[in-house]
C-alpha cells in the first residue's frame, strides 16, 4: 500500500502509474506548503499575543491620536473601525507620558472653586513657551462674552492673525462648538470643580457676606454684590437668613442669579431650567467626553500630579501658591438649611459626584502606589519651599443694617451703563466702543448687567 493508500476510498486511480506517483507528490507539496503557511499565521498570533501583553491600551491616547493625526506622534497605519475590531496602538507601561509637540489649552476657570490658584499653575507652564496665540480677557477676567455663552467672535487673541488659539485660559461659559472653532484642534480641555457645599459659601461670602459695606464701588463690569443684595433687598443679612430667602425669591430674571444656583454647572453651560437628573448625567457623560482632565479641588494633590502627567510638567511648575486664609467660618447646617442648600446645588452636586469618580477611575489607571509615592513628594517639596502665608484680613461688618432701593432702568440704559464701565475697566479708546457695545448688548442680554442701587442706612431707633 502507498503513502497515500488511506485515502483511496472513494478514489478511481487511472492505471498509469507514472501519472499516480506525479499526483501524490503534488498532495505532498501541497500538505508541505500548508503546514508552513498555519505554522506561519499560528507564529504571528503569538507575537500579536505578546505583542498586545506588552502593551497597555490607553484609549484616550487613541482618541486624541485619531482626532489630532499626528500630533502626539503616535502614527496609524490601519484604519481603526472599532476599539474592538482592530489591534489598537498602545503605549509601553514604562512610558506614561506622551508629551505633545506644541503646548496648547483650554482652562475653563470655574468661579470659587481654586480656578485661581490652578491658573497661576498653568501660567508658568505657558510664560515658559514662546509664540503661543492667546485668547485675552475682555473685559476682564471673562472672555467671549460671559454670562453668555461663550462666542468666538465676541473673543480676542494675541498672535498672528488667522491662527488658531493655543491657549484660552480664563472664566467663559462653556459652548463646545464655539469653543473649537477658535481652539487648536491639539488643545488640551481642562477644568477644576470643587464640594458644592464649600463652593456655594465661598460664593456667597465673597461676593456678599464678607462686605456689608458692598461692593459696587469696585467693579461695575462684574457686579460682585449681585445677586445676594438684589434678592435680600439689604446689603447685609446672615448665611443662614440668606438661604431661607433665596429658597422662595431666588429665580432666573434676576441679574447673576447662577452665582447662588448651581454656579459651576452653569459656567460648563448646562441649562439652568432643566433640573433633571437624567439631563445633568446626560450632560456630565458628554462633558467627561470633551475634557481631557477634571480637577477636583478637594483632593489637589491627586488632580495636579494627573496634570502633570498629562501635561509633561515639571514637579517646581505644579507647586499651588498658598491658600487664602478662610475668611469665615463654616456654617453649622440645620435640616431646612440642607434642605435649601440640595436644592441650590442640585446640578452642581451630581457633576461633582460624576467627575469625583472620574477623578479616581484616573487615578487607578496611574497606579495607586504610584499615586501615593508622587503625591508624597509634592507635599515634601511643598514644605521644602515653604513659602510665606498670605496675609489677608477679613473684612467685618462696621456699619448699620441697610435696605436698598432700586431704580428701573431700559436695556439700552443698562448697555450703556455698561460700555462706559468696560472702556473705563479696560482704558478703552473710542475705537474700543463698538466692540464694548457688543459684548455688553450680548451680557446683559443673558442676566450679566448691574441695576443701580442705591444703599441708604436705615434710621437708628
Amino acid at each position: 500500500m502507498t503513502f497515500l493508500g488511506s485515502f483511496k476510498t472513494g478514489f478511481s486511480y487511472p492505471k498509469n502509474t507514472h501519472f499516480r506517483w506525479h499526483r501524490t507528490k503534488s498532495f505532498v507539496i501541497i500538505l508541505l506548503c500548508c503546514s508552513v503557511y498555519f505554522g506561519y499565521q499560528l507564529k504571528s498570533v503569538t507575537n500579536v499575543e505578546r505583542h498586545v501583553e506588552d502593551f497597555r491600551f490607553d484609549l484616550d491616547v487613541i482618541r486624541s491620536a485619531i482626532k489630532n493625526e499626528t500630533s502626539t506622534g503616535i502614527y496609524l497605519t490601519v484604519p481603526i473601525q472599532s476599539e474592538t475590531s482592530a489591534v489598537l496602538v498602545g503605549r509601553r507601561k514604562s512610558d506614561r507620558r506622551i508629551c505633545p509637540s506644541q503646548l496648547s489649552y483650554m482652562y475653563l476657570k470655574t468661579h470659587k472653586t481654586g480656578s485661581t490658584t490652578l491658573y497661576a499653575i498653568l501660567g508658568r507652564l505657558k510664560n515658559q513657551a514662546s509664540g503661543l496665540n492667546r485668547v485675552t480677557n475682555y473685559p476682564s477676567p471673562y472672555a467671549g462674552g460671559y454670562p453668555g455663552s461663550f462666542r468666538k467672535n465676541l473673543s480676542f487673541q494675541e498672535g498672528k492673525n488667522g491662527i488658531r488659539a493655543d491657549i484660552l485660559s480664563s472664566h467663559i461659559r462653556f459652548n463646545e462648538a464655539e469653543v473649537r472653532a477658535i481652539m487648536n484642534p491639539n488643545a488640551k480641555y481642562i477644568t477644576i470643580l470643587r464640594s458644592p457645599k464649600s463652593q456655594f459659601e465661598s460664593s456667597f461670602y465673597f461676593y456678599y457676606g464678607n462686605h456689608p459695606n458692598g461692593r459696587q464701588p469696585n467693579n461695575k463690569v462684574t457686579c460682585p454684590w449681585l445677586p445676594y443684595a438684589y434678592v435680600t433687598g439689604r446689603n447685609s443679612v446672615s448665611y443662614s437668613e440668606y438661604l431661607k430667602i433665596a429658597d422662595t425669591q431666588l429665580n432666573e430674571s434676576i441679574p447673576w442669579f447662577f452665582r447662588s444656583r448651581n454656579y459651576q454647572a452653569y459656567d460648563l453651560g448646562l441649562d439652568p431650567a432643566n433640573l433633571t437628573k437624567q439631563y445633568t448625567l446626560q450632560q456630565a457623560q458628554i462633558l467627561d467626553n470633551i475634557f481631557d482632565l477634571v480637577l477636583i479641588l478637594d483632593y489637589l494633590f491627586e488632580s495636579l500630579i494627573l496634570l502633570k502627567d498629562m501635561l509633561c510638567m515639571e514637579w517646581d511648575q505644579i507647586i499651588p501658591d498658598p491658600p487664602n486664609p478662610p475668611q469665615y467660618t463654616k456654617h453649622e447646617y440645620s435640616t431646612e438649611d440642607r434642605r435649601i442648600l440640595q436644592k441650590l446645588t442640585f446640578q452642581d452636586r451630581l457633576l461633582y459626584e460624576y467627575f469625583n469618580d472620574s477623578l479616581w477611575r484616573k487615578v487607578d489607571e496611574y497606579g495607586a502606589e504610584n499615586m501615593k509615592r508622587d503625591v508624597t513628594k509634592l507635599k515634601s517639596l511643598i514644605q521644602t519651599r515653604a513659602p510665606e502665608t498670605k496675609n489677608h484680613t477679613s473684612e467685618t461688618s462696621n456699619t448699620t443694617e441697610a435696605t436698598i432701593k432700586r431704580r428701573q432702568k431700559t436695556a439700552k440704559q443698562y448697555i450703556y451703563e455698561l460700555v462706559s464701565n468696560i472702556l473705563s475697566r479696560e482704558k478703552g479708546s473710542v475705537s474700543d466702543l463698538p466692540v464694548a457695545t457688543r459684548i455688553a448688548k450680548y451680557m446683559v442680554e443673558n442676566n450679566g448687567w448691574c441695576p443701580e442701587q442705591i444703599i441708604q442706612p436705615l434710621a437708628q431707633p
